[in-house]
């Protein structure tokens, strides 16, 4: 399935490169509708037939079609990512086996990547300081969430230069708590995510812990 990265949905076409050791599948799609990465009812499955078993790394969108559509940030996603829970998932695997495959193209064969650290997730260099709420929005928040900490996770979607493209909170809970927490993650410094030993896009999972 596609993600967009700004969290709004939209119909795409272009090609996948799906990465298994040192070779590559340049794969081509069209009309996919991208979600959001925290809603997975209405993603396109793109299901691709192997004619034996292959392990896929890595995959990525390598370039998207239309005006306006590419070159994209190449944003590399692992093929384990969870769904959260069970009944997503088997509502996507359920659309996958409706789906018409796509053949398997031509191995492509790669030089291997010369580096000490060729793949590694984005990274944290220097974290900000994070806004103290008010007297009043701490009541609030022990009101409604009870005593103890409070913990915003925000999702950092960086490009392969290690620049913002955007900063979300996927579950909200306190309005002012979860905008200090923003204002944090978009005030930090990180490292961008590497593949293959070249910058690449990537998320940063940026955690504030409120209270004691």
């Amino acid at each position: 399935m596609l993600h967009s990265l700004d969290d709004r949905p939209g119909v795409a076409s272009g090609t996948l490169f799906l990465y298994a050791g040192d070779t590559r599948y340049d794969v081509p799609f069209a009309d996919v509708t991208a979600t959001s990465m925290n809603d997975v009812a209405k993603a396109t499955p793109i299901v691709i037939h192997f004619a034996t078993p292959v392990p896929i790394d890595h995959v990525m969108v390598a370039s998207l079609d239309g005006p306006g559509g590419g070159p994209c940030l190449a944003f590399v996603g692992g093929t384990t990512r969870s769904f959260g829970e069970k009944p997503l998932f088997e509502a996507f695997m359920q659309r996958a086996r409706r789906m018409t495959p796509v053949g398997a193209p031509p191995l492509v064969t790669l030089t291997h990547p010369n580096c000490t650290d060729p793949d590694h997730e984005a990274r944290l260099l220097k974290g900000a300081n994070v806004p103290i709420p008010s007297a009043a929005d701490r009541s609030f928040a022990e009101q409604r969430f009870g005593p103890g900490p409070v913990t915003v996770d925000v999702v950092v979607v960086l490009d392969n230069q290690a620049r913002i493209v955007s900063a979300t909170v996927p579950k909200p809970g306190f309005r002012p708590l979860d905008d200090g927490a923003v204002f944090a993650a978009l005030h930090s410094t990180y490292s961008a995510a590497t593949f293959r030993c070249e910058g690449t896009g990537g998320s940063y999972r940026f955690v504030v812990q409120y209270g004691p």
